[in-house]
């Protein structure tokens, strides 16, 4: 009995100790975790793989096993522990991409270690700095939210280190202002300026906190220098630049953002000694500070000394073969500045060396303005004269004869008379007026002869401008003569209407007759800059405004470009209470389009710069939006000085109608400033080459899409063939010279083949696009060309891609070219499709 008990006892033990063997071999715990699965039992499959961790504590793939099916049961606390034990393994032996992957994964699970972390951010630096700046983000957030605020700036530095970001710099700021690190703080606000300002957004406050948390940083001080005196405060500018301006080593820098302070408080005399050095060192960033130093001068009376700078310019500009650009600049300074007789002769000299007989002409008629009105008449006889040289036909020329009648030789007022083809003035004014009826047919007859020459000789600008001048001068003919109305025709104009009968024109019909006159000059100019000179101008003088002003801004940004006009006896704004008068209207209009005041000083919206405008000796105003679809571009502003000025409706809408003009035209010439450089135009025609035909097209859906109006037109215009190659390309380049007469500002045109013109028409609907295919058909049946065309307005595309969208709106304009080929009237209209192709 014994011996029985001994026997089992040892088969027991013998089996307990041949199970404990089999389960010491991890193999047999996973087979048997694998088993289980198969089996659908995966709690006791985990609890296998425990058991085989136990035994293989580093084992990847046991690992990442069990973590697997540790976050699928729901166990994220094992599951936590697995993964951070797999990050660990992955950073200590460097793999980079298996530790990245652990990494999404606690990320997801909120459950990194910041020092772990840490770790691993080092080890991204050198592969990728990207995932790094990430990995100190992380941390960051992580020491920020345990307290630790001295190891979450230290994160945050390195993170900025390898990626800088804007909120980054923000954070780094915050944290360092906390922990009294003033200088870095300073450093860290500098930065953020600095991108606010890449962005286009106001850095003014950054600036201001980096200049109080260290006074004795460079940047700081110079940064907040150039905020204050953006933002209309020179003397403070002026102030906190000064010993930057005085010390060698920040000169430089300082010397712009000082200027612009002192140009706004007038003080030319400070400005003087480095105005020149401060535009060679950058010719394209300071040339705007030495035009308004310049400007300056010539507003003050000092002309001479403005005239020094300005033959330096010219002579700038000369040797680097940019004389015509020069010219401009120096045209549009003229209209921007108080009149002066030096600077006006300067430009007379300058014109006539460069043979540029139009523009010559009109600074002569300028200068006789100027030199009568200072009562120098021999000199205002003088340029009169030479302005007959050049242009004897000019109606004014006898107007200016006849002012001169009492206060200049007679004999030398007859043989300009003779010159004129007008009979002699004498004293009696009447007897000249009542002569000049007499030799009007002659001169129509010589100016339609003139303009037929030049259409001859090819000589289209010089055709055209007499052919205006005809409009001005004889403005019965248009309708009766059938000479001038054809010459109309042969210079691409379109033919003024036939009236039946005159009627009596009320005020608000004046208004449209002076909107389209001015419409008409502002749609000659090909620069933003020129468009608001001219607009500016012509609305303060023809509507007696005693100041206009126009600026193109985005909302909240400070303005990129400033004109204004002010009547002969009202001083020029001042530059500090100009910023704050537009910034304070961009606000106005931000919500309505129009804000007008009768009163200034009781108006409760002009509050904020009542003190500004009681200096200007401001009345009443308003202020007009400039739209670029539903988007801001810029602002109108009209004031009237020593008298209220009560706005009727009349001239709210007189300048809302010139507002959109002002608004329209800007957008087109940025838009083909913008297709200029992205394709090379021929040299013959004009016409911009195909590979910038698609560019064009995703930009102007671009700015659509953005804007929310799909109003624009493509048109494909295929000249008939002829019976020559020759005469075809003829028949396409009177094509584009008639379509650049009567559709300049608005159409963009490109060589689509060798006999077909594709133009993109922004802001133009369909049946505008037929109405203009009319008058090129009308303008090119006097050579025998004849035109097929094809026109396609956008349509909406709001949830698909621009790249999708041009090749819909090219490809339909296409079959719509091909369509009228088949059509009797050769022109077919394809609207936009349905349905978007996506």
């Amino acid at each position: 009995m014994l011996r029985f008990f001994v026997e089992r006892d040892v088969r027991q033990l013998e089996l307990q100790l041949k199970i404990a063997a089999n389960m010491a071999d991890p193999a047999k715990f996973i087979e048997h975790a694998e088993k289980l699965l198969e089996k659908g039992k995966p709690e006791l499959a985990l609890a296998q793989y425990r058991s085989a961790i136990e035994l293989l504590p580093e084992n990847v793939q046991l690992l990442q096993k069990a973590a697997d099916l540790s976050v699928s049961l729901g166990q994220r606390g094992y599951a936590t522990d697995l993964l951070r034990r797999l990050f660990a393994q992955f950073i200590a032996s460097k793999q980079i991409s298996n530790a990245a992957v652990m990494f999404r994964r606690l990320q997801r699970l909120k459950a990194l270690d910041p020092e772990m972390v840490l770790r691993y951010a080092e080890l991204c630096e050198k592969t990728s700095r990207r995932d790094g700046a990430e990995a100190y983000r992380v941390a960051f957030e992580d020491f920020q939210r345990l307290g630790n605020p001295n190891r979450a700036l230290e994160c945050i530095s390195r993170s900025l280190e390898l990626d800088p970001r804007l909120e980054d710099y923000r954070e780094q700021a915050r944290f360092a202002e906390a922990l009294h690190q003033p200088t870095l703080a300073s450093a860290a606000l500098v930065r953020l300026g600095g991108m606010l300002e890449q962005l286009g957004q106001d850095a003014s406050d950054a600036y201001a906190r980096a200049y109080a948390n260290d006074p004795a940083s460079l940047a700081a001080r110079l940064a907040h220098g150039r905020s204050l005196a953006n933002h209309g405060r020179p003397d403070d500018a002026i102030e906190l630049l000064r010993p930057l301006v005085n010390s060698p080593s920040t000169a430089e820098d300082a010397r712009e953002p000082y200027a612009m302070a002192l140009l706004a408080l007038g003080k030319l005399e400070e400005i003087e000694p480095f105005a020149w050095g401060l535009f060679e060192r950058d010719p394209g960033k300071n040339l705007a500070v030495l035009h308004s130093f310049i400007s300056g001068l010539i507003d003050r009376g000092r002309a001479e000394r403005a005239l020094g700078f300005i033959r330096r310019l010219e002579e700038f500009y000369r040797k680097a073969g940019r004389l015509q650009e020069f010219m401009r600049d120096m045209a549009q300074l003229a209209e921007s500045s108080q009149p002066s007789i030096p600077f006006v002769e300067y430009l007379a000299g300058l014109y006539n060396s460069a043979n540029r007989e139009h523009e010559y002409s009109q600074v002569l008629s300028r200068l006789f303005g100027l030199y009568f009105d200072a009562g120098n008449y021999a000199k205002a006889l003088d340029a009169l004269d030479r302005a007959v040289d050049i242009d004897s036909y000019e109606a004014e020329h006898q107007e200016r004869m006849l002012r001169l009648v009492g206060r200049v030789p007679e004999e030398r007022l007859q043989r300009l008379a003779q010159r004129l083809g007008v009979s002699a003035p004498g004293q009696n004014e009447a007897a000249t007026v009542a002569s000049a009826p007499e030799a009007a047919p002659e001169i129509l007859e010589d100016l339609i002869l003139q303009a037929e020459i030049f259409l001859r000789y090819g000589l289209h600008d010089k055709a055209l401008q007499k052919t205006e001048q005809i409009k001005l001068s004889f403005p019965t003919d248009l309708e009766t003569n059938p000479r001038v109305r054809q010459l109309f025709l042969d210079v691409g104009l379109a033919i003024p209407e036939q009236r039946e009968e005159s009627v009596p024109r009320d005020r608000a019909s004046d208004g449209m007759v002076q909107a389209a006159e001015i419409g008409r000059l502002i749609a000659r100019q090909n620069e933003p800059r020129s468009v608001l000179v001219t607009a500016v101008n012509q609305i303060g003088a023809r509507c007696n405004y005693s100041r206009c002003l126009a600026a193109l801004a985005s909302p909240g940004k400070m303005p990129s470009l400033v004109v204004e006009y002010c009547s002969p006896d009202i001083p020029k704004s001042e530059r500090s209470a100009m910023v704050r008068l537009l910034a304070l209207g961009q606000r106005l209009v931000s919500s309505e389009p129009v804000f007008q005041a009768t009163d200034v000083q009781d108006s409760e919206p002009l509050s904020p710069i009542r003190q500004e405008l009681a200096r200007l000796n401001v009345n009443s105003l308003a202020i007009l939006a400039l739209m670029n679809g539903d988007q801001a571009m810029g602002v109108l502003v009209v004031q009237q000085c020593g008298a209220l000025r009560r706005w009727s409706a009349d001239d709210i809408a007189l300048l809302r109608s010139l507002a959109d003009q002002i608004a329209l035209v800007v957008r087109g010439a940025r838009l083909r400033s913008l297709v200029s450089t992205l394709g090379v135009a021929e040299e013959k025609t004009g016409l911009l080459k195909r590979s910038s035909y698609i560019d064009a097209v995703l930009s102007e859906l671009g700015r659509q899409r953005s804007g929310g109006e799909f109003s624009s037109t493509l048109a494909l215009l295929q000249a008939a063939p002829l019976a020559s190659e020759s005469e075809t390309e003829h028949a396409v380049s009177e094509l584009v010279r008639i379509l650049h007469s009567i559709a300049h500002y608005q159409a963009m045109a490109f060589r689509y083949d060798g006999d077909t013109v594709a133009l993109l028409l922004p802001q133009t609907q369909a049946p505008e696009a037929e109405a203009l295919v009319r008058q090129l058909r009308e303008a090119l049946s006097r050579i025998g060309a004849k035109i097929t065309a094809g026109i396609a307005q956008a349509g909406a595309f709001l949830d698909f891609d621009p790249e999708d969208a041009a090749t819909e709106w090219i490809n339909r304009v296409a079959r719509a070219l091909t369509r009228a080929a088949t059509l009797p009237e050769r022109v077919c209209t394809l609207p936009p499709s349905p349905v978007p192709i996506p």
